[in-house]
């Protein structure tokens, strides 16, 4: 089989925290997906047997993970993000 690369947008939370999240199949179904917390935009995982069929055989499905940064945030956010930048000793 063939294996098929997609994207799959999450949120800063959900890249720090760690999330489940739903991630589309070729056959249009959904599929869980767990991100540990800590994980980096580009991160790859793979799904085994969700990629393109090729005689019996299925390739797999690599989900490369996009991390969303918000454009804006609301006063509260941008406080609270200021107070994680400071605890971890981010510079900004």
């Amino acid at each position: 089989g063939l294996d098929v690369i997609t994207s799959a947008p999450i949120n800063i939370a959900q890249a720090t925290l760690g999330s489940k999240i739903g991630v589309p199949t070729l056959d249009e179904k959904r599929i869980a997906l767990k991100i540990p917390p800590g994980t980096d935009s580009g991160k790859r995982f793979r799904v085994r047997n969700q990629g393109i069929k090729k005689g019996t055989n299925s390739g797999d499905l690599i989900v490369e993970i996009e991390i969303e940064v918000p454009d804006t945030l609301s006063p509260d956010a941008e406080k609270a993000m200021k107070d994680f930048a400071a605890a971890e000793k981010l510079s900004y």
